[in-house]
């Protein structure tokens, strides 16, 4: 139990190697993890609301799919996961409050 308390105490403080370390990790996880079920969640229902019902273009850049098609796969799975992105980064940065019982480092929690 003591090291878990100085763990604790370490990353809470926002100066502190560890609480950087253990940020950066926590938030490149969640990022990461969020960005792929983004891109599944976009891919999927994109299949749905396209008339053809096919999956997504492998290759935007191919020259054999259209302008619309790229151009509008392109900004779906950039706004999907955009915004994934952010919701993860705000659910890790409450979740990292609560287990530390003070704010990631460099984060602001209003």
């Amino acid at each position: 139990m003591h090291a878990v308390s100085r763990l604790r105490s370490a990353a809470s403080d926002p100066d502190s190697t560890t609480a950087k370390v253990g940020w950066r990790l926590v938030s490149t996880g969640t990022g990461i993890l969020a960005g792929l079920a983004a891109q599944r969640a976009v891919s999927a229902v994109w299949s749905r609301l396209t008339p053809s019902r096919s999956g997504p273009p492998a290759d935007p850049a191919d020259k054999e799919v259209g302008w619309g098609e790229a151009v509008a796969w392109s900004v779906a799975a950039g706004v999907g996961v955009g915004v994934a992105r952010l919701i993860g980064a705000r659910v890790a940065a409450r979740g990292w409050e609560l287990a530390v019982g003070a704010p990631p480092p460099g984060v602001r929690l209003d």
